[in-house]
């Protein structure tokens, strides 16, 4: 294995992309696999995600083959890497152990390997001593000084971020995302109440005030979020989904879509109030008005540079669970 530090690529060459299979890693990452195919010229892009974004791998046009990495088993992990090995430049965006394993086991001696690489438990590949290499080990990519810090960033978004520690030089393409037409009517407004961490939740009394805001406004509310029995394995927050359907105040579409109809209906709706997740992103990637409600301090890293999202954050040393309804009423209103 070999550290890339930006070398031309031979023509005919093969790059492979490991990223997390979570909702918004995913559509994070199509920033990047533009750039690849357009300043690299490969000949093939690999993907490897995951079985949670399988259905927007299977659809999006952005790389030739794709594999579900995380949620695979080991044995099938093995045969993948043995079978596929060999490629020209393996690019891991992920920190995690077994990504950076992975990645090791899909090269040669003469692979060029792109972040964090391993062919080991705990024998990491170090970076080179530049720009880049910087950036790969800066691990606090939300600090205040984090842009000033590093000079080959414009903006600290995540996107921006992936792109130039690949020693990618272009403007940073949108988001792009598979979109399908749903097979079922679409409410106006489409909610998401989920989050991967509990520090993201917003108080289901909360959530039930805004149904009831909507309501009194005739206007039809969608819940989006992935089936009840996959939510609680992945992601927190089901009790609060369960309790908002209850309320008879909300459609409930919980895995009722695919993820390109997700998108599809997100095209279709007038608005959409989410929590920082990858609904948000999806809704960025086509440019629905959107109030995405954030984390203290990171948004700076997580939120799309577009003007179809309204960022709400708590005050500094407060918690997502301390937003006042007024404040995202109020958001809601000047968006609608």
């Amino acid at each position: 294995m070999r550290r890339f530090q930006g070398e031309k690529l031979q023509p005919g060459a093969r790059i492979a992309l490991i990223s997390n299979d979570a909702l918004g890693n995913f559509v994070v990452a199509t920033p990047l696999l533009q750039l690849l195919r357009s300043e690299l010229q490969p000949s093939t892009i690999d993907y490897y995600g995951g079985v949670r974004t399988w259905e927007l791998q299977a659809a999006s046009d952005l790389f030739d083959w794709s594999y579900p990495f995380h949620g695979s088993a080991p044995s099938e992990l093995a045969s993948v890497a043995s079978q596929r090995r060999g490629y020209d430049l393996v690019v891991n965006i992920e920190r995690a152990t077994p990504d950076k394993i992975f990645a090791g086991s899909l090269s040669t001696e003469n692979t060029f390997v792109c972040g964090p690489c391993g062919d080991m438990p705990g024998h990491d590949i170090e970076f080179p001593d530049d720009a880049q290499g910087q950036l790969w080990m800066d691990r606090d990519w939300t600090a205040e000084d984090f842009v000033s810090r590093h000079p080959v960033l414009a903006s600290g978004f995540i996107s921006e971020v992936f792109c130039r520690s690949c020693y990618l030089e272009g403007p940073i393409p949108p988001y792009k995302v598979p979109c399908e037409e749903p097979r079922r009517s679409i409410p106006q407004v489409l909610i998401s109440t989920a989050g991967s961490t509990p520090d993201k939740l917003w108080p289901v009394a909360c959530w039930l005030e805004m149904l009831r805001f909507f309501a009194d406004r005739k206007l039809d509310v969608g819940l989006l979020g992935a089936n009840p029995i996959q939510q609680q394995h992945y992601w927190k927050g089901s009790e609060a989904e369960d309790e908002l359907v209850a309320s008879d105040l909300v459609k409930d579409l919980r895995g009722k879509l695919t993820l390109p109809e997700v998108v599809g209906a997100i095209r279709l709706a007038d608005l959409v109030l989410t929590l920082d997740n990858g609904v948000l992103h999806l809704a960025a990637a086509v440019g629905k008005k959107t109030v995405g409600i954030y984390r203290r301090g990171v948004r700076g890293l997580w939120a799309p540079r577009v003007d179809s999202l309204t960022v709400i954050e708590p005050d500094s040393g407060a918690a997502v669970s301390g937003i006042p309804v007024d404040v995202v009423r109020e958001a809601v209103s000047r968006a609608l």
